[in-house]
């Protein structure tokens, strides 16, 4: 009996020693047993927390849909004169980096960002953005919270944004304490899904190029390319005028492009992705037009027919080819469900046809910038024609690239320049011609002397009589040439040295030539045995003459070679041209006659 009583007294021990023992584990280990339940007191602070991590998400895929995938931008590239684009387009204030573009030493760059980058740059958003999260509302209500770093996981899928957060968030409020350490959100989102379809737009357009031949399709359109008029008088158009109508034409045109439509809508892309597309461009961005044959902001194409030994034609035409460079931004907008994925990249036409296409362009880096490498020491001395000196810019230019090198102080600059075979130092002074100096590589001083420039008012006279109606006079120089188109344009800049100067005046006309036919006999060689002992033969041929109108004749003017002395365009306002006033044609011949009658006209050459 003694023996059972001792038992059940050892039984009460042992059970009494796990109680206690329990009691404290779950009092020093509180905080790590019972981590699932959540006291309701500590849940408005998880909540908010998990808005938080929502609230920085969407804002970050919003700046990642906005700026074609970056939250933060690559390093900036400027752009140059000879290519406009920088590495970003600036879209209602918002940098967005292009996607592909020409830079401005006109190397082909690319900067596509990838899933996995595009996860980092959320990842370090979010990372930074949670370390603000605002817990002020509970922090005044006597809650204690302490937060550690946070560290981020994205992964983002097609239609939705995971985000998992590692963080030890510990409150306390009361008698209360809870430690909170992994967090969750998925946020639904169609930017994996809109990024895919941008990336398939990008690589049609640059196998493809479709982007490039609508532009083209607008510049034939609306500037003067390809063609031939029928006319004995030259053709001129106002590169300004024509330009603002292709500018304008092409914001339309672009706008006007959409992805699904009919097979025979010109403006149906029908590209094999299920967002909708938009294509955006402006006026107001940064471009260039280039017209590698136009003079003084002119474009001329001069008559054929009319001139001496091609009379044998009967009839006269215009024929005229211009080459263009254009280069200006495309803003492509992927869209589905109310999400916007966007991106830039550079349009190039390149002498009337497309750039190359991807498999044929040069790969990022294979162009060295030789602006970079300033290796090559040169003193620069700039003076005018009475060895005062000059102040002005000097840059460098080689292969396409412009490279600024400074400002003169007391007309001297003494720089360092790149090594360039067939380089030259461009001088701009206000004022002044620009010149260009084609420096060797051991060269080491260069002393220029400036051509200064003179603005004169330009009157024409047939014989003794002030000339009014409409004529062409061009200025033919040794390195340069220009035309004026009289009297719209009256204001001339000349600086000294040699020109050829020809003078055209017409006047309205009405004549019309009906369609004729005319015969034409030559000897040609003859057939069989005869033609090898050199006999020849009569052949004639029939030539058809088309119907023509003509608007403008020739009705005088003059040609002659001219050296400008600076000393007479210094002290002149005026420069006057007298031309020879021919008879107004009444037929087509008398019209001939006159152009070859005009080639022996000498223009005088005075000044006022």
């Amino acid at each position: 009996m003694f023996k059972s009583k001792k038992g059940q007294v050892t039984i009460f021990i042992i059970l009494a020693i796990i109680v206690v023992v329990a009691g404290v584990s779950i009092y020093l280990f509180r905080d790590t047993i019972i981590t699932n339940k959540i006291p309701v007191s500590i849940e408005p602070v998880q909540i908010n927390f998990l808005n938080c991590i929502e609230r920085g998400t969407l804002t970050g895929i919003s700046i990642l849909e906005s700026k074609g995938g970056y939250i933060e931008n690559p390093d900036f590239v400027p752009g140059s004169v000879y290519m406009p684009f920088s590495s970003e387009l600036n879209f209602v204030g918002t940098q967005i980096p292009y996607w592909h573009y020409i830079s401005g030493n006109n190397i082909e760059m690319e900067q596509i960002p990838s899933i996995d980058e595009m996860n980092k740059q959320l990842e370090s958003y979010l990372e930074n953005k949670l370390m603000n999260c605002n817990f002020e509302i509970y922090e005044n209500q006597g809650y204690e919270i302490e937060a550690d770093v946070p560290k981020v996981d994205v992964k983002i899928k097609n239609n939705n944004v995971q985000i998992d957060v590692d963080m030890d968030l510990s409150v306390s409020f009361e008698n209360e304490i809870f430690l909170m350490k992994d967090f969750s959100v998925e946020i639904d989102s169609l930017l994996g899904n809109l990024y895919g379809d941008a990336k398939k737009v990008y690589e049609l357009e640059q196998e493809n190029l479709f982007l490039e031949n609508y532009s083209i399709d607008v510049l034939y359109l609306y500037a003067p390319v390809d063609g031939v008029e029928l006319s004995c008088s030259p053709l001129f158009w106002n590169v300004d005028e024509f330009y603002n109508n292709f500018s304008e034409a092409l914001v339309a045109n672009i706008y006007s492009l959409k992805n699904k439509g009919r097979e025979d809508d010109y403006f149906a892309l029908n590209l094999p992705v299920d967002s909708e597309l938009s294509f955006v461009t402006s006026t107001e961005w940064p471009k260039t037009f280039e017209i590698t044959n136009a003079d003084n902001n002119i474009l001329v194409a001069k008559p054929v027919g009319n001139q001496e030994g091609l009379g044998i034609l009967g009839f006269c035409y215009v024929p005229y080819h211009f080459v263009y460079n254009v280069r200006y931004p495309i803003l492509v907008q992927v869209t589905s469900f109310g999400e916007t994925f966007q991106f830039p990249m550079a349009v190039i036409i390149d002498r009337n046809m497309p750039r190359k296409g991807k498999e044929g362009s040069s790969s990022v880096g294979e162009v060295s910038d030789i602006c970079e490498y300033k290796n090559n020491n040169l003193l620069i001395n700039l003076y005018d024609s009475d060895l005062n000196p000059v102040e002005g810019e000097i840059s460098y230019e080689c292969f396409g690239a412009n490279c600024h090198i400074g400002f003169t102080e007391n007309g001297q600059l003494n720089g360092f320049f790149p090594q360039c075979v067939n380089g030259n130092v461009k001088i701009s002074s206000e004022g002044f011609k620009d010149s260009y100096v084609n420096t060797g590589i051991n060269e080491e001083e260069v002393v220029v002397i400036l051509d200064k420039e003179y603005e004169l008012e330009v009157e024409l006279y047939t014989d003794n009589k002030l000339y009014s109606g409409k004529a062409i006079v061009n200025f033919i120089g040794e390195d340069s040439s220009f035309s004026l188109v009289y009297p719209e344009q009256k204001e001339v800049i000349l600086s000294e040295g040699k020109y050829d100067l020809e003078t055209y005046f017409y006047k309205d006309s009405s004549l019309k030539f009906e369609e004729t036919t005319t015969e034409y006999c030559t000897d040609i060689p003859s057939s069989g045995i005869k033609g090898f002992f050199g006999f020849e033969e009569e052949k004639c041929f029939e030539t058809v003459i088309p119907e023509q109108e003509i608007d403008n004749v020739l009705v005088g003017g003059g040609k002659s070679d001219y050296y400008f002395i600076e000393q007479e365009l210094k002290n002149s306002n005026k420069l006057i041209l007298r031309g020879k006033e021919l008879n107004v044609p009444n037929s087509l011949e008398e019209l001939t006659q006159n152009y070859e009658l005009i080639e022996s006209q000498i223009l005088g050459v005075e000044f006022r």
